[in-house]
């Protein structure tokens, strides 16, 4: 284990009040095996509130003053549909103010259409831009907002399910390494692909 990992390991340890041992450490290679790992340290406290429910009826509280038709606003649209084409970058600043929740940063994608997919020099393909976020799922949306503001809407003490974990996780990884939520998911490697040493 790097630096970087055992730094995380302890920001993990931590903030979930756990201790995880050197074997199970050596265990952990994605995202979700981090997710298992504190599962079953963690006690689990079920309960009829549903998170990703109670996030995505405040966002579509904000579309429908839009004037957005209710039958509309589903899990499976893409966060374009909701914007604003010519004023992006100003529908989601608003957003994020009606909500008072921190929302992923956009894109170049997001605002320009005409930027190319890749960035190139001299004609050669450097790099590849990041995925626009609109072209991503309300669900994402709702999945990143949790991710990003775990602190003030998951009690460390009352989680009560997998998936509110598995939220906090990846924003506990997020503010440790830097990598934004929209760009970690539960299948990704912590060495190889979110480059944590």
């Amino acid at each position: 284990m790097g630096l970087d990992s055992v730094e995380l390991l302890m920001d993990v340890e931590d903030h979930f009040e756990i201790t995880i041992t050197d074997s199970e450490a050596e265990k952990i290679v994605t995202v979700n095996d981090f997710v298992e790992c504190v599962y079953q340290k963690v006690e689990i406290k079920p309960s009829n509130r549903c998170l990703s429910q109670i996030i995505f009826y405040r966002l579509k509280t904000c579309f429908l003053k839009k004037n957005i038709p209710k039958e509309n606003i589903h899990p499976s649209k893409k966060m374009i549909t909701f914007l604003d084409q010519n004023s992006i970058k100003e529908d989601w600043s608003q957003l994020s103010k009606e909500t008072r929740f921190k929302l992923p940063e956009l894109v170049r994608l997001d605002h320009d259409q005409h930027a190319s997919e890749n960035v190139k020099f001299m004609g050669i393909k450097v790099y590849g831009r990041k995925k626009p976020l609109t072209q991503s799922t309300l669900k994402n949306l709702v999945d990143w907002v949790i991710a990003l503001n775990y602190k003030e809407l998951v009690n460390i003490h009352e989680i009560s399910n997998r998936y509110e974990l598995e939220r906090m996780m990846i924003g506990l990884i997020s503010e440790n390494i830097g990598i934004p939520v929209n760009e970690i998911s539960l299948n990704h490697a912590i060495v190889e692909d979110l480059g944590v040493d």
